[in-house]
Order: structure tokens, then C-alpha cells, then sequence
């Protein structure tokens, strides 16, 4: 494990850092073929360290409402279907914030709905995108940082 805080862990550091000790599966993983769950744990890490004021939110509850009750709960309280995973809310370059939508390397899916949102979101003024590895993400954050 990179324990050089000045350098930002890779995806591999910190979603295998030798022993994950979490109930992923616990094979290799790289950037491409780890759980989107991996992925983002990586992409927030990575993000804490690299902008340490950065303001995030995340949904935790993302693709895992399997149930009527849950769900009408969650929407009674604000849950939005198809939100984007993670949210920066800081304005750079005129845009409002900027929006990440994880997916599974090649195999993730962006449903019709997240598809939606996504533009609904950017003609709202925000910039985003579907990210499928940590350093689309790194990429991404970097470009809308420094506008």
C-alpha cells in the first residue's frame, strides 16, 4: 500500500491493498474489471486526497433498493432514480458542479433512466459523465479543477 500521502493511491492500492478487508471478492482486481462498489471507493479516496476541501455526496442507497416499502421510503425522502454516483459541489468554468456515474469497466450498463438524468443534469449547467476507471475519474476531476 502507498502510504506516501502526497501521492494519491492507485485503484489497485486501495481496492486491494494486499488484504481488502471488506466482503468483496477477493481476487486481483484492475481498473477495468473492479466492482463499480471498488471503483468508487477508489475514486472518493483518491479524491480526499488529491482536493482535501472537496464537498462530495454519494447514494448509498444506489441500485440497492430491492424492496416496495424501501423504495417508497426512499422516494418519500428525496431518492432520486438514476442520480449519478457521486456529486461535487463546488462551481468551476460556469458549470454548477460536477456529476460521476460509475460503471463496471466494458460490462457496466448506463440504464435509460440514468441516461436521463445525466441530461437533465447538463443542460441544468452541470459537467459529468460516465466513468469506468479511476483514471477517467482522475482525468475527469483534473479537467473540471482546473477550469
Amino acid at each position: 500500500m502507498n502510504l506516501d500521502l502526497t501521492t494519491p493511491p492507485t485503484a489497485q492500492e486501495i481496492a486491494y491493498g494486499g488484504e481488502f478487508k471488506s466482503n468483496f471478492n477477493k481476487k486481483k482486481m484492475d481498473n477495468s474489471s473492479a466492482s463499480e462498489e471498488a471503483l468508487q471507493l477508489a475514486v472518493v479516496c483518491w479524491l480526499r486526497c488529491a482536493f482535501p476541501d472537496i464537498i462530495t455526496n454519494s447514494s448509498l442507497l444506489q441500485g440497492n433498493i430491492n424492496n416496495i416499502g424501501l423504495s417508497e421510503k426512499a422516494n418519500n425522502m428525496g431518492y432520486t432514480s438514476g442520480f449519478p454516483d457521486l456529486f461535487v459541489f463546488i462551481p468551476k468554468g460556469g458549470y454548477g458542479g460536477l456529476f460521476m456515474e460509475l460503471k463496471n469497466g466494458s460490462k457496466g450498463v448506463v440504464s435509460l433512466r440514468q441516461k436521463e438524468i445525466m441530461e437533465a443534469l447538463q443542460i441544468a449547467g452541470y459537467y459529468g459523465g460516465v466513468i469506468r476507471t479511476l483514471e477517467e475519474a482522475k482525468t475527469m476531476v483534473n479537467y473540471y479543477m482546473n477550469l
